[in-house]
């Protein structure tokens, strides 16, 4: 009886956390415009690092690459990929409460069955998701349009990426409760 508790609570907990996810992609969804851009401005700044990458390929140098593997282009695309990891783990607690005051649902999400904790819990993960996602068309479009080689150990980078987050994360839920008490200005990220 006790293991049919704990499944019956797994998969209500799987279900909320798949609500959230559908709920991300029907609002990413509903605002074309803003996927759109987003989505381009991507793929622009891949450009724009391909276009550098090539450029140094093309003879131009910086001696102090070397120490990175001397790949430029891969310096900078793990760089970026790494940022947007760490600017998960900053923005969004406070992205969620702002999102939710704006749309004036806050009270209503604090007064639900589901604890605030939870409700952070489902939105990193649903947006780690999409970064994620992002991260790996990222990989492939370079791969294959600028023939960029990247070297990496894989579990190293999983776990610095995972400590970070977390470690992170804990800066993200402060900025979120100035975000709570100011509505807006913030200066817990202002100062990162």
């Amino acid at each position: 009886m006790e293991k049919f508790k704990i499944i019956g609570e797994i998969m209500k907990r799987i279900k909320k956390f798949m609500n959230y996810i559908i709920r991300d992609i029907l609002i990413w969804k509903s605002y074309k415009t803003q996927a759109v851009l987003g989505i381009l401005s991507g793929f622009l700044g891949l450009l724009q690092f391909g276009f550098m990458g090539r450029f140094i390929a093309q003879g131009n140098y910086f001696p102090m690459i070397e120490q990175y593997g001397g790949n430029i282009l891969a310096y900078f695309i793990s760089g970026s990929v790494f940022m947007s990891y760490t600017t998960l783990s900053l923005t969004t607690f406070k992205s969620v409460i702002r999102q939710e005051q704006i749309m004036g649902t806050i009270e209503y999400l604090l007064l639900s069955e589901t604890p605030l904790w939870e409700v952070f819990i489902y939105t990193i993960f649903s947006r780690l998701i999409f970064t994620i996602i992002n991260t790996g068309i990222v990989f492939i479009f370079l791969i294959y349009t600028f023939d960029v080689e990247i070297k990496m150990n894989i579990i190293s980078s999983i776990i610095l990426l995972v400590i970070t987050m977390i470690s992170l994360s804990g800066i993200g839920i402060l900025s979120a409760g100035f975000i709570m008490l100011t509505k807006k200005g913030d200066p817990i990220s202002w100062v990162y």
